[in-house]
């Protein structure tokens, strides 16, 4: 178990990674302990990117899913996945990290829901951030929380307890006096020695009068003002709208997407993520950005920045796969024709014109944009009712 500051601290770059990877309409599908790497130097890594078919359970496709961690609409194929199903997993791995307990699966939870509130396994945790894993672990796909960066927001939002909102006697000296000097008189009765009546409601109605006479002048010179200055101020308006609102694009490129985090120009710019591959680049290195550093926009343009990005994937079994269902699957692991290569080898070991063999195995890491993939076709010399 690690304490939530600990976890938070550690998570961060997951954060990034996921809300870069939702930005460009993907899903990772597989978020869990499994899939997340701390190096000894420090760096978090997020791996094991699947298709839909791969995570989920009663496709055509051996599901790898991962009990506790996948969400519940990872367990029919008529529920859709979106990027709340990445928000369960996340949720469930900062769930185990600081409780210790792997959460309930989400298969079981349809049917009996038990799972504990965080603060209730580890009294450390705070409350806002039990109930932030709580809302982004519900079962509801619709009712759970929806993004990363609301996730996110959620776990760092404290909000304020009503007791906060009361001060104790020692706040104002006068009152503590006062408390004080009662509580000193033995013959004290309930009732603190009254005011004459209507020298308090002679001072409250001056003090009444006075405040409307000054309002009053308020107002008025308000008013003058505004007559005055009006068209100049208007004037001076529009000339700086002409003009301020054209601002210099930072400088991003060249830098690490994660040495950047909290640092974008978000009050004056709209900041969009383009992955893309650039060999020899190191993975999150931002290559370059439109428009260009240096350059100038309007305040509230967007400005893309294009990042080093290699997809990785989890390699399915296309074994038995006839060609054309091995090349649908291909297209769906978002694997490119330059990245894989179908042979054909005379054999009796496997039906005519079905996957006999492949040169990455089920399960392994594979790089869409970086490894070949081959797959070997086989071609029966006689026909298919002669396997061996």
């Amino acid at each position: 178990i690690i304490s939530w500051e600990q976890c938070f601290s550690i998570m961060t770059p997951i954060f990034n990674a996921l809300n870069s990877i939702h930005s460009v309409n993907l899903t990772h599908r597989g978020v869990s302990p499994e899939t997340i790497i701390l190096s000894r130097n420090g760096d978090v890594k997020l791996f094991g990117f699947a298709t839909t078919s791969v995570r989920t359970k009663g496709t055509d496709f051996a599901c790898k899913l991962f009990s506790g961690y996948s969400a519940p609409e990872q367990y029919s194929t008529a529920m859709w996945q979106s990027t709340a199903t990445d928000v369960y997993g996340f949720a469930a791995t900062i769930y185990r990290c600081i409780t210790g307990a792997v959460p309930q699966d989400a298969d079981q939870r349809k049917v009996y829901d038990n799972l504990v509130p965080a603060a209730e396994l580890n009294s450390t945790v705070p409350q806002h951030v039990s109930k932030a894993l709580m809302m982004a672990m519900l079962v509801d796909q619709q009712a759970r929380t929806q993004t990363i960066l609301g996730f996110k927001q959620m776990l760092t939002s404290y909000v304020s307890q009503p007791e906060d909102r009361f001060v104790s006697a020692n706040s104002y000296p006068e009152q503590s006096e006062l408390l004080s000097n009662i509580e000193d008189q033995d013959s004290y009765t309930g009732e603190l020695d009254p005011v004459p009546t209507k020298k308090r409601y002679r001072g409250l109605k001056a003090l009444l009068i006075f405040s409307i006479a000054v309002f009053a002048v308020m107002v008025g010179v308000f008013f003058v003002f505004k007559n005055i200055n009006g068209k100049t101020t208007a004037y001076l308006n529009e000339e700086s709208l002409e003009f301020d609102d054209y601002l210099l694009i930072p400088n991003y490129a060249g830098y690490m997407l994660d040495e950047l985090d909290g640092k974008f120009d978000t009050q004056n710019f709209i900041i969009e993520i383009e992955p893309i591959f650039s060999a020899g680049e190191p993975e999150g290195k931002i290559i370059s950005t439109s428009p260009p550093e240096n350059s100038t926009a309007r305040r509230g343009d967007v400005i893309t920045l294009y990042v080093n990005m290699s997809r990785i994937v989890t390699m399915v079994d296309f074994t038995g796969l006839s060609y054309e269902n091995a090349e649908l699957a291909l297209k769906e692991l978002g694997i490119a024709k330059e990245n894989y290569e179908i042979i054909q080898e005379e054999t009796r070991e496997a039906y005519d014109y079905t996957v006999y063999k492949q040169s990455v195995e089920p399960g392994e890491d594979f790089n869409v944009q970086m490894d070949i993939l081959i797959l070997t076709i086989a071609i029966n010399p006689v026909g298919v009712n002669d396997i061996e």
